[in-house]
């Protein structure tokens, strides 16, 4: 039951995690026109997205840990690529933060391409959680 609740406590979390990634990775390139949108995604990132991205990763390691699967190759690959979404997070966080305080600068490619970075490999986690390939 315990693991149940986890489990579904972690999808959650990761849904809120990377909902609020797209939501940036959307607005961060309209941002600077907009500050009070800037402004509005940011609050709503520290409220929100980056707890769910720590929720996502607390509760991930441990079913993992209780799951014995720290020797699977399946979560190996999946922790390779939320170890490379988790800066992608912080880059577009850190970028709405200066959108927010009007401090907007030219973005960069991972800033600018961003959404199909992201969805892209929550989709390759998603295949590598459910197929468990290797």
């Amino acid at each position: 039951m315990l693991y149940d609740i986890a489990k579904a406590a972690h999808i959650f979390s990761v849904l809120l995690w990377t909902g609020g990634m797209l939501a940036l990775a959307i607005v961060l390139p309209v941002a600077s026109g907009a500050r009070g949108a800037a402004r509005a995604v940011h609050r709503w990132d520290r409220a929100v997205t980056m707890p769910a991205m720590a929720a996502a990763w607390v509760l991930g390691l441990w079913m993992a840990w209780s799951g014995g699967w720290f020797s699977e190759g399946w979560l190996h690959g999946k922790l390779l690529l939320v170890v490379v979404l988790s800066p992608v997070s912080g880059m577009l966080s850190a970028a709405m933060r200066r959108a927010a305080a009007g401090e907007m600068r030219a973005l960069n490619p991972v800033q600018r391409n961003a959404g199909w970075i992201v969805a892209g490999v929550v989709a390759i986690v998603a295949l590598l959680v459910e197929l468990k390939p290797f």
